[in-house]
């Protein structure tokens, strides 16, 4: 077992969900990491991390261990209520064994078999053999085959592409963990969907770079950019997120004079998005469509048309509404700034990663929540949601009302 003591326990209690006056200035580095050493090597270089012969352990490497690894119960929250378990949360250590912080500045999750044995110490299983990468490495966390996780996860720490400052980091090898089936059933790059690619394109990075981390792994330095994300943003967010999906969906579509000759106002729909988890099985979406149909909305599908198309769809848009789920995250690439975006989701969904991403647009959210339940069981991003006679009479007035508002 790998002793961890005195490290968890110090980390600064923070509100996940609370983003007010988050940016560049807030969570200065040496406050999320106490117990290592932050550095500066770089100038301006305040938001990286260095960490020598740290081990980064994928989340999978675990699972051999633990029968019942398919099972979903619910997480067992750890002391003070800083982490949840969950079983494959990749995990990182230092060179002498401690749980580096980096472990959970994404959604704060430990797997199940970290074994707390006190108020502030835990053992780690030992993960067995390792491989090693005895260079400079930069570690951009995850690389998701999911399109919405595409947007606001994998970019998260690939601001550091544009920052003048970090331009020694710029062409070193990169590492990542994999997520949604990325260093896993989906193999190597070739197999990866054609918008990841796309993205990590547009940035300049040549997909053939990455390495996933598919196996325990010592890294002799490791370059570490602060999580900067509308998920989970209390970890982390600002100016230099937008910055980055912007800069790809520049990369995607360039942006030139009087490109914007799109529809005004634009509606968002899933209803032609085969095996979509979230359909609205009372009315369905077409009839959400026809409400904003009739109040001069282009409908649009966007898996219909190429992704270059979509981005300039956006960017020539003042009004863009739609229900909760990945194709709104698409603003955060294509939105102009002060665009406006009416929201409808479920109570049970409400997340707040598309207010977040208006919130550095410069833009405004309106969201429009209808009560819901959910059965027991049935994971939140998979349930169905109802749409009665009288809810859609309300979201025509309501959609009216933040028209009549903007006009």
């Amino acid at each position: 077992m790998i002793r961890q003591a005195r490290f968890l326990s110090s980390f600064p209690k923070i509100d996940r969900l609370d983003q007010g006056g988050a940016g560049d200035a807030v969570f200065p580095l040496d406050h999320l990491s106490r117990g290592q050493q932050p550095f500066n090597d770089l100038p301006g270089a305040t938001y990286v991390m260095r960490l020598d012969g740290g081990l980064f352990i994928p989340g999978k490497t675990f699972e051999t261990m633990d029968p019942a690894r398919h099972s979903r119960e619910k997480p067992v929250p750890l002391p003070q209520n800083y982490a949840t378990r969950r079983q494959g949360a990749h995990l990182i250590l230092t060179a002498e064994g401690r749980l580096f912080s980096e472990s959970l500045m994404r959604n704060q999750l430990l797997d199940p078999r970290v074994i707390f044995t006190g108020s502030d110490s835990f053992d780690v299983p030992d993960p067995g053999p390792l491989q090693k990468i005895d260079e400079e490495v930069v570690f951009i966390d995850l690389i998701c085959a999911h399109f919405g996780h595409a947007i606001v996860d994998t970019p998260a720490r690939l601001w550091y592409l544009l920052d003048p400052a970090l331009e020694a980091l710029r062409h070193k090898r990169i590492v990542a963990f994999g997520s949604h089936g990325v260093g896993d059933w989906l193999g190597g790059q070739d197999r990866w969907p054609g918008y990841l690619n796309r993205f990590l394109a547009a940035l300049g990075i040549d997909p053939a770079r990455i390495e996933v981390l598919t196996r325990p792994t010592r890294i002799a330095r490791a370059y570490i950019p602060r999580r900067l994300s509308p998920l989970f943003a209390g970890f982390g967010y600002g100016p230099r997120y937008i910055a980055t999906t912007q800069a790809i969906g520049q990369g995607l579509a360039p942006n030139l004079p009087g490109d914007a000759t799109g529809p005004a106002r634009v509606y968002l729909s899933r209803s032609r998005l085969e095996g979509d988890p979230r359909q609205l099985p009372d009315a369905g979406e077409p009839r959400i469509e026809a409400v904003f149909a009739s109040l001069g909305f282009a409908i649009v599908h966007p898996e219909t048309i190429p992704l270059p198309d979509q981005i300039a769809l956006l960017r020539g848009a003042s009004h863009v509404a739609g229900c909760v789920g990945s194709h709104l995250h698409l603003l955060a690439m294509g939105g102009r700034p002060g665009v406006r975006l009416f929201r409808i989701a479920p109570s049970y969904f409400n997340t707040p990663v598309d207010a977040l991403i208006l919130r550095e647009l410069g833009g405004h959210y309106h969201p429009f929540i209808v009560e819901a339940t959910i059965a027991d069981g049935v994971q939140r991003h998979l349930a169905g949601w109802p749409m009665t006679p009288e809810t859609l009479t309300a979201l025509h007035s309501a959609a009216s009302d933040w028209l009549d508002e903007t006009v």
